[in-house]
C-alpha cells in the first residue's frame, strides 16, 4: 500500500492585530461606500469605518464605546467594532438570540421554544407581541392600529372573536354575506322586507293571518 506524505511544511505567519477602546464623538454619514463615524482615542480625533455584520446597519449615537482595530497593524486600515454590552438584553437562556435598540430597549427575542417576542416601548408602557406556531398574543396598554389601503383576510377554519368590553364598529356600510346570520344568541328571528309572515291575534280575534312585509327601515337590511 502506498502512503503519500507531504514534504512541504507551512510556516505560521503572525499577523499583528491591535485592539483598543474608542469613543464615538459624532453621528455617522452615508455618503461613502461604507458608514464612517468620528471617534476619539487617547485624545486623538479621526474618522473610521463602522463594521456591521451582514444584513445589519446602525448609526451609533455619541458616547458609544467601540473596539478600535488596526487590520494587519496598518494605521491606514482601521475599523470600529460597536460595543453596547452595558445595554444588552439580559436573562437570555443558553442559545437564545436578541436584536434590540440600546437607546429605546425595543427588542426582538428568539426563544428556545421557537417563540418570537417583540417588545416595543410607548407612552403607555411596553407592548409585548408574542408570535407562536399557532397564535399571536399582544399584551400592553391602549394602542391604535392603522391600516391604510384595502385589506383582505382569508380564514380557512372557524374564527372566534371575544371582546370583554364594548365593541364599536364605524363604517359607511357593513355588508354580511352568509347563509345564516345570528344576531344575539337565543333571540327571535328577524323578518325582512318582502318576507311572508304570520301575524297572530288579528284585531284581538284570536286568529292568525299571513301577509308580506312591504315597508321597512332604510338603514338596516338583512
Amino acid at each position: 500500500m502506498f502512503h503519500y506524505r507531504s514534504r512541504h511544511r507551512y510556516k505560521r505567519r503572525r499577523i499583528p492585530l491591535g485592539f483598543e477602546r474608542a469613543n464615538i464623538t459624532k453621528e455617522g454619514t452615508d455618503d461613502k461606500d461604507v458608514r464612517i463615524q468620528q471617534y476619539s482615542k487617547n485624545g486623538d480625533v479621526d474618522d473610521a469605518e463602522i463594521y456591521a455584520p451582514y444584513g445589519m446597519s446602525y448609526n451609533l449615537p455619541e458616547n458609544s464605546l467601540c473596539l478600535f482595530a488596526q487590520i494587519g497593524g496598518d494605521d491606514g486600515n482601521i475599523i470600529l467594532l460597536p460595543d453596547r454590552s452595558q445595554d444588552r438584553v439580559k436573562d437570555l437562556k443558553r442559545g437564545e438570540v436578541a436584536l434590540f435598540n440600546p437607546l429605546t430597549q425595543s427588542r426582538m427575542v428568539f426563544r428556545l421554544n421557537g417563540d418570537i417576542e417583540i417588545v416595543t416601548e410607548g407612552e403607555n408602557g411596553d407592548r409585548l407581541t408574542t408570535i407562536k406556531k399557532d397564535d399571536i398574543t399582544v399584551v400592553g396598554g391602549d394602542s391604535t392600529d392603522t391600516i391604510t389601503g384595502d385589506k383582505t383576510v382569508t380564514i380557512s377554519g372557524e374564527m372566534n372573536v371575544t371582546v370583554t368590553g364594548d365593541c364599536n364598529l364605524n363604517a359607511d356600510n357593513v355588508n354580511i354575506d352568509a347563509s345564516v346570520t345570528n344576531i344575539g344568541v337565543g333571540g327571535n328571528r328577524i323578518a325582512r322586507l318582502g318576507d311572508t309572515v304570520q301575524v297572530a291575534n288579528v284585531q284581538s280575534g284570536g286568529s292568525t293571518a299571513n301577509g308580506t312585509i312591504t315597508s321597512a327601515g332604510v338603514n338596516t337590511s338583512i
